[in-house]
């Protein structure tokens, strides 16, 4: 049985033991977090465009799905579960089944407001020193090495790729130093974009660069834009970071 009622390739349901969509469950995927907003996902084109770009680099194949189905079932899986006129997320996964794409929802959390803003608390960061294929999209593979890694603890996992630090858990991340903010993620998703829009509505211009042990210098503040908020991290592996510029650009998060 499942506490939620879960979409599995184009039904709704709330048992799957004993059935084929079982299988289909524990076959490989990608997957995105999705926030619905007003009774629809915020940016659906986006989501749809990283989640396709994901299943084809891993997969090889495009999924014919469009913005509108995946808006359509996703609203339809919240409102199975009375998730109705609320804010929420959803995650998304297409499965890989034999060649063939199937798409899986599966209902997520609740959320206080409508509003994407800064994370009251200041979680700490450790360094994940293994490195796992296809590190610009969300994968199974990825969502079962942060459960191991991270064994329900509280700290954000970040992510290296050829040595450099280049994501937290996916998501991307960015640091400052001598006022200078770096971009250490050097690919393009829904929350990157969001980061744009943010620096270029407070006036900061971001240049791109490297974070690993080797850096003579090392970022005095650390933050990361997830599906919901910006997060400034406290410590990085031990080391205490400053909380600055992720409030100045909080400051600016609630104007927009």
């Amino acid at each position: 049985m499942l506490r939620d009622a879960i979409y599995i390739d184009g039904k709704v349901v709330r048992q799957v033991e004993g059935s084929d969509d079982w299988q289909l469950l524990d076959s490989p995927y990608v997957y995105r977090t999705v926030r619905v907003i007003n009774g629809h996902i915020e940016r659906p084109a986006e989501e749809l465009q990283d989640l396709c770009g994901g299943f084809h680099a891993l997969f090889e194949r495009t999924p014919d799905l469009t913005a509108k189905q995946l808006d359509e079932a996703v609203v339809t899986t919240l409102t199975r579960n009375h998730y109705i006129n609320r804010a929420a997320n959803a995650e998304v996964r297409l499965h890989n089944r034999g060649g063939q794409w199937a798409m899986v929802i599966v209902p997520g959390a609740l959320l206080d407001g409508e509003r994407y803003d800064s994370a009251v608390i200041r979680p700490s960061g450790r360094t994940l020193n293994c490195e796992l294929p296809y590190p610009e999209h969300f994968t199974s593979l990825l969502k079962h090495t942060l459960a191991l890694h991270k064994k329900g603890q509280r700290e954000m996992t970040l992510l290296r790729h050829n040595g450099d630090i280049v994501s937290c858990e996916g998501f991307p991340i960015y640091g400052v130093l001598q006022d200078v903010i770096y971009s250490y993620t050097p690919w393009s998703s829904v929350e990157s974009r969001r980061a744009e829009a943010l620096f270029a509505r407070s006036g900061r211009e971001v240049v791109a660069g490297t974070l690993n042990e080797k850096n003579a210098e090392q970022p005095e503040e650390i933050f990361v834009f997830t599906t919901n908020s910006l997060v400034s991290l406290a410590h990085l592996d031990g080391r205490p970071l400053v909380p600055f510029t992720a409030y100045s650009l909080g400051r600016t998060l609630q104007r927009m």
